[in-house]
């Protein structure tokens, strides 16, 4: 499994000092680049609820130029996300602002992936499925089943197909998705993964499980890499640190 690093929860979420003019737009921030200049919105960071570690906000970061870190961050606003594939059930994302500068962070539901209502434990399931990784029992980890590709027998973590076409093709985009991103995960996580093939998708799974939970490896790779496991996105880095947008 993974150990908690020694990071202030939340560290990634503030920024640096803005500049005069800025103020805060649903959706982001917008900083107007000198007098009379543009209006350049800053889209807002996001961390995982979990990444948070029992505290109620985020913290600045200890590089932060108008606080070395001590500054928690202000509530700004909320809105709803879809908390699943069904579309009926809705989850508040919660969004904080630094009082010193412009950053806003909001914060993914547990349990949820980003820009996604796909569930982490749902992904989980399926791909334990699927790839011959038995469902844990109470208090332990993943465990392997015997043969190569093996299932979970009844009784297991067996689990009944996904219940609705739109859950069903969700699920099978994110294994897409998965499947091309191994390269890099592999180049991320290095020496705790074995050497496999970029188009072992099973293999790949399995490794990855054998390391832990899938919630747990979704928040190494945000803490450690500022990616997530199905893309990289722009908002899991501060702004000063997010390559230019295409034009």
């Amino acid at each position: 499994g993974f150990e908690p690093g020694g990071e202030k929860p939340g560290a990634e979420a503030a920024c640096h000092a803005a500049r005069p003019g800025g103020r805060v737009a649903r959706g982001g921030t917008r900083l107007r680049l000198g007098s009379g200049g543009c209006a350049v919105r800053i889209r807002p960071m996001q961390i995982h609820e979990e990444a948070l570690a029992g505290t109620s906000r985020p913290c600045a970061p200890g590089d932060c130029a108008r606080c070395g870190g001590k500054q928690k961050l202000h509530k700004n606003q909320t809105y709803q996300r879809n908390a699943d594939t069904s579309g009926q059930d809705t989850e508040t994302v919660h969004c904080y602002r630094c009082p010193r500068c412009p950053q806003t962070v909001s914060i993914i539901p547990r349990g949820m992936l980003p820009y996604r209502s796909l569930r982490v434990e749902r992904l989980e399931e399926r791909l334990d499925t699927t790839h011959g990784v038995a469902r844990p029992v109470a208090g332990e980890g993943a465990r392997p089943v015997a043969g190569e590709g093996a299932r979970p027998v009844a009784g297991e973590g067996a689990r009944p197909p996904p219940a609705s076409e739109v859950e069903r093709g969700c699920l099978e985009r994110a294994e897409k998705k998965l499947l091309g991103r191994i390269p890099l995960l592999l180049g991320c996580l290095g020496q705790m993964l074995p050497v496999l093939d970029d188009n072992d998708l099973g293999g790949f799974w399995r490794a990855l499980r054998a390391i832990g939970r899938l919630g747990e490896i979704i928040l190494h790779l945000a803490a450690k890499f500022k990616t997530s496991l199905l893309a990289c996105y722009r908002s899991f880095k501060p702004h000063w640190q997010r390559p230019p947008s295409p034009a």
